[in-house]
């Protein structure tokens, strides 16, 4: 790694660890298979020293790898299946605890609406508005280009909206 490596990787890691471990959890669906994906993508940008030429995409890039990694060695039937939402912290504290029945259903709407997508439409979701990463980082990410990105995450949108309208 250059002299600069480090510093660079540690500062990727303050800026997007949630994300990190946002994307490494919808991936392999376990806080705990996600935190030991992300230990085992920083560990292995440490020794390997590369860090690509978008050092935020190529840092995701390699959460998602192990995060696949860690899937290949879990066993399917022993995987917790955890919601996206659980352990996400989205807006709501002990002061929103008192909000309206109507609130809470649109809330919870909202939550199986967005846990229905499939994987790759969760992905979209954290890559692009958890973590706030571009379409060219994204697309670099997941291997494909832009306009692959571009358009998956406009028909996921639009899927979204369908299945809500008339129902919030």
């Amino acid at each position: 790694m250059t002299p600069q490596g480090p510093e660079t990787l540690a500062a990727i890691y303050r800026q997007h660890r949630q994300s990190l471990f946002g994307l490494a959890r919808t991936v392999v669906g376990c806080q705990h298979l996600a935190e030991d994906a992300v230990h085992e993508a920083f560990t292995n940008l440490c020794r390997s020293g590369e860090l690509g030429r978008d050092p935020v995409a190529y840092t995701y890039t390699a959460v998602r790898n192990a995060a696949i990694n860690q899937l290949r060695k879990q066993d399917s039937r022993d995987r917790l299946q955890e919601s996206l939402f659980n352990g996400h912290h989205v807006g709501v504290d002990a002061a929103d605890a008192a909000q309206t029945a109507a609130d809470r259903d649109e809330y919870e709407l909202l939550k199986a609406t967005v846990e229905a997508l499939d994987a790759d439409q969760k992905e979209l979701i954290v890559l692009k508005i958890h973590a706030g990463l571009t379409f060219e980082q994204i697309g670099e990410i997941l291997g494909v280009p832009l306009k692959t990105v571009a358009t998956r995450y406009r028909r996921m949108l639009q899927k979204l909206a369908d299945d809500l309208k008339g129902r919030i």
